[in-house]
């Protein structure tokens, strides 16, 4: 079900209060409209009435994907994600939870990976698996050009998909997702992930980084590469030594 709220908000442009709807939770399939708002970018933006100014509105939401079996929690601080954890772990042996068998259940902490985890199921893709390519690809961008300190990176759809970089310097990329090893990982760690995932759980390269260093993805067909994600390293196999084109954006 859909939950949309009231709020009173001020117009950082003009100072004008103003009564503006926001979304506590939205079901993809209930809403599709408003859906593709989240995945454009377009949904937490309100318009001022009196000067007509558009500003960001930032707030917690549960997303909704019954068709993927997905619930992703928008939450912003640490005791917000405190209290979904306690409550998730309560109800995990629950006829709830029993009933909704095969669901994903996510939280994140911005925007962007609301609309990137929405993104990635809507395509029908494993974000577990995305996360270790996306970790797989920030090791070759720091072995091809030293010089660019990746702070995030994001999955954007599209034919081929693509990886979203932001610099350090501020400057963002896009290069090609390189996915030649989906498949594999999917099959042949399922079961590690799954090992990782139970329960609500945040599904990013810090986990995916914690994946690898405890079970890695070694096959010894793969070029040996480097992970490095902060100033971690770890050796692994990815089998991505391609050239790359960055083209920035």
């Amino acid at each position: 079900m859909s939950r949309q709220r009231t709020a009173m908000i001020t117009c950082p442009t003009c100072g004008t209060s103003f009564e503006t709807r926001y979304w506590e939770s939205l079901n993809a399939e209930m809403n599709p409209a408003e859906k593709e708002q989240l995945l454009s970018g377009k949904l937490f933006y309100t318009t001022c009435p009196n000067c007509h100014a558009q500003h960001q509105f930032v707030y917690p939401m549960l997303y909704h994907d019954m068709t993927h079996k997905l619930m992703v929690w928008l939450l912003f601080e640490e005791e917000q994600i405190r209290v979904l954890l306690h409550e998730m772990d309560g109800v995990r042996t629950s006829s709830l939870m029993i009933s909704q068998t095969g669901y994903h259940y996510r939280f994140v902490r911005s925007i962007n990976e609301l609309r990137e985890k929405a993104m990635i199921f809507a395509y029908g893709l494993d974000d577990r698996v995305i996360e270790v390519l996306k970790l797989f690809q920030r090791s070759i961008i720091h072995k091809k050009l030293p010089h660019v300190k990746v702070n995030r990176t994001m999955f954007f759809p599209g034919s081929p998909h693509q990886l979203i970089i932001f610099a350090g310097d501020g400057a963002t990329y896009t290069t090609e997702l390189i996915m030649d090893p989906y498949e594999e990982i999917a099959q042949t760690r399922k079961n590690r992930m799954d090992e990782r995932s139970r329960g609500c759980v945040c599904i990013d390269e810090k986990w995916a980084f914690d994946l690898l260093q405890n079970y890695g993805v070694y096959n010894k067909n793969l070029p040996l590469m480097y992970v490095h994600y902060g100033n971690e390293y770890m050796g692994f196999s990815d089998g991505t030594d391609k050239s790359m084109c960055l083209c920035s954006c």
